[in-house]
């Protein structure tokens, strides 16, 4: 899944969530660190993880 938002103001941790019960608990509830393009900002901050990167839901139905 892409995302596109911006957060040139908003920098620091928060977390992406879908208001779907059944979606945030098949994986779409995710911590995530926005930092600026520089790598600024965002001291302690641990990387925004690609969708491959963390476990994933077995299926996704609706």
């Amino acid at each position: 899944m892409r995302i596109c938002a911006r957060y040139e103001h908003f920098i620091g941790h928060y977390v992406l969530h879908c208001h779907i019960l059944d979606h945030e608990d098949q994986g779409m509830m995710q911590n995530v660190c926005i930092e600026l393009s520089d790598g600024g900002g965002g001291a302690n901050c641990a990387r925004l993880l690609r969708p491959t990167d963390g476990p994933q839901p077995a299926s996704m139905q609706h």
